[in-house]
């Protein structure tokens, strides 16, 4: 990051050289899909622990999918949906294609913490200039918009 890039430009532009790496985009679907059952567990009013009883499973399995620390199979995907009473689609659209398919003014109220053990770790290996301090400027600003939410 150069001194005359603010850190949204920065990011934008990390963004854009990634979007078609398949890791990246992986994480993406993780993140969406595990924000999609937060919203719907929050408008049928579901706990985590409710969830997992239905689906024959423990609490920290459902906590473990909602932070992201998971990689969610399709058959889990599937068991999650019928839990909520739902049908799960899927669905294929060009890379180019910059749909932001979660309104964020529908986002869950509940709080995840940020798992930097997952996030960092990705730009890591991509060779990013990622300092402590420059990660902590991107917690902070995530921290903010959630505030301001």
């Amino acid at each position: 990051m150069n001194e005359n890039q603010t850190m949204q430009e920065w990011f934008d532009a990390q963004l854009e050289e990634y979007r078609e790496d398949p890791e990246f985009i992986l994480e993406g679907v993780l993140l969406d899909l595990s924000n999609r059952i937060a919203i719907e567990m929050e408008k049928q009013k579901i706990s985590r622990s409710e969830l997992a009883r239905r689906m024959g499973k423990k609490p920290p399995f459902i906590t473990r999918i909602l932070k992201g620390a998971s990689n969610l199979t399709f058959s889990t995907a599937v068991q999650i949906s019928v839990a909520l009473g739902l049908e799960l689609t899927v669905d294929f659209k060009p890379l180019s294609a910059k749909d932001d398919s979660i309104d964020r003014n529908q986002a869950p109220q509940t709080r995840f913490e940020f798992d930097e053990s997952r996030i960092i770790p990705f730009f890591k290996n991509l060779n990013l200039p990622l300092s402590i301090e420059e990660n902590k400027k991107i917690a902070n600003s995530e921290e903010e918009y959630h505030k301001a939410a």
